[in-house]
């Protein structure tokens, strides 16, 4: 879904007294993270996430089948395996940018989580205002 289909959704669902401010919440909330999403430091499980994925990766493109003695096997590769395919189209090779763009994926997966949630709040509870404050209470 394009950005600009995003934003006329928003306008769609919220009323017109209360879009401002919702439309406004997002746009701090996404310039926050751009702003913020390479000083995330890297946790101690961050590349055996990544070495899962190029596993499994390398088992389905190229038959390696290192896979089925890797001790971590079992765990799934449902948000890895797609940032190890990205950052091969990418072709990116140094760590350092790597990480980076795993962590801009991350955010952006986190981004998208929010605006989800601010809508299912909004419909459940029938108020904008709980979405808002359901989202910031998501976000922090």
């Amino acid at each position: 879904m394009k950005i600009q289909t995003v934003i006329q959704n928003l306008f769609l669902m919220c009323d017109k007294k209360h879009r401002a401010i919702t439309v406004l919440f997002f746009i701090v909330f996404l310039f926050t993270g751009l702003a913020v999403y390479k000083d995330y430091g890297i946790s101690c499980d961050e590349a055996r996430n990544r070495d899962t994925g190029l596993i499994s990766f390398g088992y389905i493109f190229h038959g390696d089948r290192h896979l089925f003695t890797f001790i971590d096997r079992d765990y799934g590769v449902a948000f890895h395996l797609p940032l190890v395919m990205l950052e091969k189209a990418l072709g990116l090779k140094d760590p350092r940018d790597i990480f980076l763009m795993r962590h801009l994926m991350t955010f952006l997966v986190f981004y998208a989580s929010v605006i989800i949630f601010y809508f299912l709040c909004k419909r459940i509870f029938k108020s904008w205002k709980y979405g808002i404050t359901g989202s910031f209470a998501f976000w922090w």
